[in-house]
C-alpha cells in the first residue's frame, strides 16, 4: 500500500506563508509523494477542493482573511460525511482549547510549528494510510450492499487491517512494538469473558481495546511517556481519540470511539473528561480501565511469577469502588487468580 500511497495520494498544503508551504512540498517530494499542491489563499480551498480532490490537507490555523477553524466550518458544510477527508492542522497554539475546536470541526492530528521533516512524513504517511485503507472498506462495503459480493470475508478482511493500521498508528510514538496495547487488549477480552459477554463480544473489544490512546497522537513532548494508565499529562487525549474515531460504520471503531472517551472515567465521579460515575460509564471504558491499571502495575513489578501478579492485582483491588467497578475488579481477579479465559 505503500507505494500506491506514494504515487496517488493527493495533499494539498494550505498556509498564508509561502515559505512554509514551499517547506512542507519540499519534505514531502523529497519523501516520494507525486501530487502536492500548495496555496496561500485560505479562501480558495473549498474550490481547490471540489477540483483537486485531496486525500489529505495541511492547513495553517492562523491565516489573514479567513483562518483555518473557518476554512474548516465551511468543508464541513460541503462534504459528504462519509468523504472521510482527513485534516492535518499546523499550528503554534498547543493549548487542548484549540486542539478541541480543531476536532470538532474535522481535524485528524497536529503538526506544531517549527515542523520536523520526520514529523511531517510520519503524521502525513498515518492519516493517507487511514484514509486509503477507509476508501477500501467503503468499497467493499458497497459491494456487499449491493449483493455483488457473495460473503463479508473481503470487508472483514479490510476491516481487520484498517484497525490493525490504526493500532499502529496509535502505538507509534509510546509503544513502538504495540506489545503493550496488544496485552491490555487481550487482558480486557478475558475481563470482559470472566463477566459473562459473549465470544462475539469478547472479540470485538480486543480488537477496539487496541486503539484506547489513539489520542496520544497529537501529544508532544513528556506528554507522550509510555507506561502509564492515569492520562494526566495530556487529558485531552480521551476527546481526541473520540474524534478520531466516531462516525465510523465499523462497529470496532464505533466500540472504540466510547473506550477512547470514556476509559479514564471513574466509578467514583472523579475522573475526565466528563466526571461520568458508576453504570453510567460504558462498560467496555471500565473493563479497559482496570485491564490499563494491572497492567501498569504489573510493568512495575521486577520479576515476572505468580507473586507479582497477586501484588499487581492488589493494588488494583484497592481501588475498587473508588477508581474502578468492583464487578470488573472481581472479575480481573477471577482472570489472574484462576485464570478464567473468555468463552468461544
Amino acid at each position: 500500500m505503500h507505494e500506491r500511497i506514494l504515487e496517488q495520494a493527493r495533499v494539498l498544503v494550505v498556509d498564508d506563508d509561502a515559505q512554509n508551504v514551499r517547506y512542507i512540498k519540499d519534505v514531502l517530494e523529497w519523501a516520494g509523494y507525486k501530487q502536492v499542491k500548495g496555496t496561500t489563499q485560505p479562501t480558495e480551498v473549498l474550490a481547490e477542493t471540489h477540483r483537486y480532490r485531496p486525500d489529505l490537507i495541511l492547513l495553517d490555523l492562523i491565516m489573514p482573511a479567513m483562518d483555518g477553524y473557518e476554512v474548516m466550518e465551511v468543508l464541513q458544510g460541503e462534504l459528504p460525511p462519509d468523504s472521510y477527508l482527513p485534516i492535518l492542522v499546523l499550528t503554534s497554539d498547543t493549548s487542548q482549547e484549540a486542539k478541541r475546536r480543531a476536532l470538532s470541526l474535522g481535524a485528524k492530528d497536529f503538526l506544531t510549528k517549527p515542523f520536523s521533516p520526520t514529523e511531517i512524513r510520519h503524521r502525513v504517511a498515518h492519516l493517507l494510510e487511514t484514509r486509503f485503507l477507509h476508501l477500501k472498506c467503503r468499497d467493499q462495503a458497497a459491494l456487499l450492499e449491493s449483493g455483488t459480493s457473495g460473503n463479508g470475508a473481503d470487508l472483514r478482511g479490510a476491516a481487520d487491517e484498517l484497525i490493525e493500521r490504526l493500532a499502529r498508528v496509535s502505538s507509534y510514538r509510546s509503544d513502538p512494538s504495540g506489545d503493550r496495547s496488544r496485552g491490555v487488549a487481550a487482558l480486557a477480552g478475558r475481563i470482559a469473558g470472566a463477566l459473562g459477554q459473549p465470544g462475539s463480544t469478547v472479540g470485538r473489544l480486543e480488537r477496539a481495546a487496541r486503539l484506547h490512546d489513539i489520542g496520544m497522537v497529537a501529544a508532544t513532548g513528556g506528554e507522550a511517556q509510555a507506561g502509564t494508565d492515569r492520562g494526566e499529562a495530556f487529558p485531552a487525549h480521551t476527546e481526541i481519540g473520540a474524534g478520531l474515531l466516531a462516525g465510523s460504520e465499523l462497529p470496532e471503531l464505533r466500540m472504540a470511539a466510547e473506550i477512547a472517551l470514556s476509559h479514564h472515567e471513574c466509578w467514583d465521579g472523579s475522573g475526565f473528561p466528563d466526571g461520568l460515575g458508576g453504570q453510567d460509564i460504558p462498560l467496555t471504558g471500565r473493563i479497559v480501565a482496570v485491564a490499563l491499571a494491572f497492567t501498569a502495575a504489573r510493568e512495575e513489578e521486577p520479576l515476572d511469577d505468580d507473586e507479582a501478579a497477586q501484588r499487581a492485582l492488589a493494588r488494583v483491588e484497592e481501588e475498587a469502588g473508588t477508581r474502578f467497578d468492583p464487578a470488573v475488579v472481581d472479575a480481573l481477579a477471577a482472570v489472574v487468580t484462576r485464570g478464567v479465559e473468555a468463552p468461544a
